[in-house]
């Protein structure tokens, strides 16, 4: 009979943790078991899975081991394809690695001495690149024939031999000469690409990687993450081998005695677990068999192998997609949006990260019924975007500059969440609903204050001074934006996001043939602003909404007037 294994462990009598919290408590008590001498529990499957609660070997960087083979499917891609997808991700990395957000090329002789020390450790040596003879045809030139000639040749002074061999039987011939060790010291011909040469044109690159005779192109590159918390960027070598038709990507990891977590949770949350992974191309053998793309991994566990077949997946899925678009090493995919353009995608990514982190808690205290983690992360986005907007150049030539309290007003602000936030950020300003919320109540007293109860008229209202105007999904009183913002000032600029469809008498049902509803308000809400004599910027927000576009009301292009008809 099998033993029945532990399930999760019971917090009746007492207050019940989370997942974080509950995994924390687990991983010290255990680490205090170890080091008292005390024999640890057992980990049940359960644990592993649920509570992420990682032995002892988890706080270490393990042996490299062998190469382990995610996933493999078949393709129509060419080789030239997928070298210039493979030159794309290297470059463009944000494409695949959603917790990225750009790459740049970095001279490790340039670093510091002991990253210098930490990237040396963990550059790839050719020798220990697996090599996999299903990527090659046959070679006559095997055992120890060619390790004698190229003794012979060496001794002749024809060093030149080697790199005029055929493609097909190169990679065989190194192998052989490294595993006998008589080339180890010879052959070292890898290249520190300067910046430019790792990040310059597509075309470049691509022409590069097809005529380079070199066996193998290390590249060292410098990931920026999304999430700054745990590390502001991860350093990573590319290990592009030619003639083995595969590329290698291999993490640079901190040293375990300054990093008290486990290792692998140094890496961003979507990079691939493991301590190396690539990617290889087969080619098309015989008539009717197809070429086939695979992804490999050097895990840190072998159990993580049933979460990486998924992440290989999807990854060999974009790689075919990408390809497919590639014509003439020239690609046709466009990114459908761009996001954040108007902004300092940097400093909106510091203070999102920073602001995520410092009102997360309300998620957890959200007393409306409408779902707290979308309201609660979105306003905290949308916050974020205002504070690096007016943190912008575009904007200082205002009359109250960043440095100065800008003062805004917040329209049908609804839950009030982003007036708080915007008034906890040391910004002066007030929201105003024509109806209280229940989470009113449990602001602090300085947000309160300005969380006003009023009906307003679009028609006549005005806030004289006030520098911006705020509309949050403000439903009919978007259309109205531009012209309440013109009533308060020369210098006032507004910001919408419009969701609802409503215009100047009810709701908005205008439609364009071959054209979305959306779009259609977007264009009329974007005349309201010009009408007005706004200079109207569009922006896409990263926010959980499918209505994240907004639109920034600039300086008024003149001093007086009305709201011009728009009908």
């Amino acid at each position: 009979m099998t033993p029945s294994l532990p399930g999760p462990p019971s917090n009746r009598g007492c207050t019940p943790l989370n997942d974080g919290e509950m995994s924390r408590a687990r991983w010290q008590t255990r680490r205090c078991q170890e080091e008292d001498g005390e024999a640890a529990a057992p980990v049940s499957p359960w644990q592993l899975m649920n509570t992420g609660r990682p032995p002892k070997e988890a706080f270490e960087i393990p042996p490299l081991g062998e190469e382990t083979l995610l996933y493999e499917k078949g393709t129509d891609i060419s080789e030239s394809q997928f070298w210039s997808v493979i030159d794309s991700w290297i470059k463009s990395p944000e494409h695949i690695l959603k917790s990225i957000w750009k790459a740049e090329g970095v001279n490790i002789d340039d670093l510091p001495e002991e990253e210098r020390e930490r990237a040396t450790h963990f550059k790839p040596r050719l020798e220990d690149l697996p090599f996999n003879e299903e990527s090659h045809s046959a070679s006559s030139c095997d055992g120890p024939d060619v390790v004698q000639r190229y003794e012979d040749a060496r001794g002749e002074g024809c060093d030149a031999w080697l790199p005029s061999l055929q493609p097909i039987v190169k990679t065989r011939v190194w192998a052989q000469l490294f595993q006998s060790g008589i080339l180890r010291a010879k052959l070292e011909v890898e290249k520190e690409c300067s910046n430019a040469e790792k990040f310059s044109t597509a075309e470049q690159n691509a022409e590069t990687l097809d005529s380079s005779s070199e066996p193998v192109r290390h590249t060292l590159r410098r990931l920026h993450r999304k999430d700054v918390i745990a590390a502001p960027y991860l350093d990573e070598w590319c290990t592009i081998f030619k003639d083995a038709r595969k590329v290698w990507f291999t993490p640079v990891l901190p040293d375990p005695s300054n990093w008290k977590r486990p290792i692998m949770s140094y890496l961003p949350y979507n990079y691939p677990k493991s301590l190396r992974y690539s990617f290889q191309f087969l080619p098309a053998g015989a008539p009717g068999v197809e070429a086939k793309l695979r992804m490999f991994a050097n895990l840190f566990d072998i159990r993580s192998v049933i979460f990486m077949e998924s992440t290989a997946a999807r990854l060999l899925d974009k790689l075919q997609k990408w390809g497919c678009c590639i014509k003439n090493g020239v690609t046709s995919y466009e990114k459908r949006v761009q996001l954040d353009v108007l902004v300092d995608q940097q400093e909106f990514r510091l203070e999102y990260q920073r602001m995520k982190n410092l009102y997360k808690h309300w998620a957890k205290d959200w007393p409306e019924r409408t779902d707290p983690q979308k309201f609660v992360f979105e306003e905290t986005g949308i916050a974020a975007y205002l504070v690096a907007l007016w943190k912008s150049k575009k904007f200082e030539s205002a009359t109250s500059d960043y440095e100065k309290k800008i003062s805004f007003v917040d329209l049908g602000c609804g839950n009030g969440f982003l007036t708080h936030v915007l008034t906890m950020e040391g910004f002066e300003g007030k929201g105003i609903d024509k109806q209280q919320r229940k989470i009113w109540d449990l602001y602090g007293e300085e947000t309160r204050s300005r969380l006003v109860i009023e009906d307003i008229d679009p028609e006549t209202c005005c806030y004289p001074g006030v520098d911006w105007v705020i509309g949050n999904h403000s439903d009919e009183l978007t259309p109205w934006l531009p012209s309440i913002a013109r009533r308060c000032g020369p210098t006032t600029r507004y910001f919408v996001i419009p969701c609802c469809f409503w215009d100047f008498q009810g709701k908005f049902n205008r439609r364009v043939p071959q054209e979305s509803r959306y779009t259609t308000y977007l264009k009329f809400v974007e005349k309201c602003g010009t009408e007005e004599g706004f200079q109207v910027l569009s922006d896409t927000l990263r926010i959980p909404s499918t209505k994240n576009v907004a639109h920034v009301g600039c300086r008024p292009l003149d001093d007086g007037g009305t709201r011009k008809s728009v009908d």
